[in-house]
């Protein structure tokens, strides 16, 4: 047996701190469950754990890793025990919560994960190449890639986006107010 990729490790350890389920990824039918590695671990990256191994670019279902992917097939049994030796440091642990606390505790998370994990992604990931994009380029950029996504998933998940950069020192009461009435808006 090859020896496991230190990153992979670390990997297991966000997942297992997170909010979610996991199921074996290998089976053709688990494909949400590869989704949900593949955007918790971009958002845990972009966020700053750091997690070398993995190189991310926009693919059809938002940022995409192919040794991320390599990493899960190979030690399939891992992902779906959620037991690893890492131990994530407090930084590290603060990073997760946040990523629990913004996007898998968001009410939509419960009956559109997919929708909102992708879309959330897809937007940060584009946020963070075009840094210079207002929320109407960011909308349009992000629809563009990912149009049977609605429109109010798209409008949540870049307020979303902005409270996963936001520094909590800069969130205001005021634009916290805001950020809660766009979740609440309805289609």
């Amino acid at each position: 047996m090859s020896k496991i990729n230190p990153d992979f490790l670390k990997a297991i350890a966000i997942l297992s701190n997170c909010n979610i389920e996991m199921k074996n990824p290998k089976p053709a039918k688990n494909f949400q469950t590869r989704l949900i590695i593949q955007k918790i671990i971009f958002l845990s990256k972009i966020l700053g754990i750091n997690l070398r191994s993995y190189n991310f670019s926009l693919y059809k279902n938002g940022p995409y890793s192919p040794s991320l992917t390599a990493d899960y097939y190979d030690n399939n049994e891992s992902i779906a025990a959620l037991e690893t030796s890492y131990h994530l440091t407090p930084n590290e642990q603060e990073i997760v919560g946040k990523i629990n606390n913004v996007v898998l505790e968001h009410p939509l998370n419960k009956y559109n994960q997919a929708d909102l994990l992708e879309a959330v992604s897809t937007a940060y990931y584009i946020k963070h190449y075009n840094d210079y994009f207002l929320d109407d380029d960011l909308f349009e950029k992000t629809k563009d890639e990912k149009p049977f996504i609605s429109a109010k998933i798209i409008t949540i998940a870049i307020n979303i986006v902005k409270k996963l950069k936001f520094k909590p020192e800069y969130l205001t009461k005021e634009i916290q107010d805001e950020l809660d009435l766009w979740d609440k808006a309805e289609d």
